[in-house]
């Protein structure tokens, strides 16, 4: 008789450790979901910061040549024209502005407050002395800067006034 009572007990304790197992497998399965959507969340992030960071430095590696297009323009007006060079020189500035139109379709703007020196968009290449300006104007700006999305993509190198 003895045996047949602990029948029903042995089946309640490997009922009891069933239950416990399967709540125990519910409770790893949801973190192990929960640690997924947060990997997948990150992995996420992650991606669209690398996008950004390449898009960055490509667009910051085109500056140059945009600096490099606005001496030649710059000179282009110092230097008489015949109608040969106009015509060559009317394509050079389609080329131009089309790059600063791919500039502003990815969020590129010129850097264009230039009354005091903020340092968060200026870069102080040196310092003169400016009767004209009080101590911290800029004089002169050697070189454009650029904000990507109002970040700054290259600061403006300025020349402060002492």
């Amino acid at each position: 008789m003895d045996f047949e009572n602990n029948i029903p007990e042995q089946e309640n304790k490997s009922l009891e450790n069933c239950q416990n197992e399967l709540q125990q497998s519910k409770e790893s399965l949801i973190r192990l979901s929960a640690d997924f959507d947060n990997y997948k969340r990150r992995i996420e992030k992650e991606k669209i910061a690398w996008i950004e960071m390449a898009k960055s430095d490509l667009l910051s590696d085109i500056l140059d040549i945009v600096d490099n297009f606005d001496r030649a323009m710059l000179e282009q007006k110092k230097t008489e024209q015949n109608k040969d060079l106009t015509a060559w020189l009317s394509g050079f500035e389609m080329i131009y502005k089309s790059l600063y139109k791919f500039l502003e379709q990815n969020n590129v703007k010129e850097i264009t407050d230039f009354k005091g020196f903020n340092p968060e968009f200026h870069e102080a290449i040196s310092q003169i002395e400016s009767p004209e300006h009080k101590s911290g104007d800029i004089v002169s700006v050697l070189q454009k800067g650029f904000l990507l999305k109002d970040k700054v993509l290259r600061p403006a190198k300025v020349i402060v006034a002492k």
